[in-house]
């Protein structure tokens, strides 16, 4: 599980973020990655909102979501068939 946080997130407390992460490690999950971006809002990755767009969190958060691709692979739409 990724969790990538403003840590100026004004919606979302750090100390959640970190009990959240905590609570999950806790349970055995060895997958969990969470970052707090210093001085990042809320919707940091949002280009189109300069207000709140931070280049720099943006970028390396970016880089850590996985690609989808492999995922999307394995499924299939169902062909769907419409009558007159």
């Amino acid at each position: 599980m990724l969790g990538l946080y403003g840590e100026a997130d004004s919606g979302i407390p750090v100390a959640d973020v970190k009990a959240f992460e905590a609570a999950l490690k806790a349970k055995g999950n060895p997958s969990v990655e969470f970052v707090l971006y210093p001085g990042a809002q809320h919707a940091f990755f949002s280009d189109d909102r300069p207000q709140v767009y931070k280049k720099d969190a943006a970028e390396d958060a970016w880089k850590r979501v996985p690609d989808p691709a492999p995922t999307m692979a394995r499924f299939t739409l169902p062909s769907t068939r419409f009558s007159a």
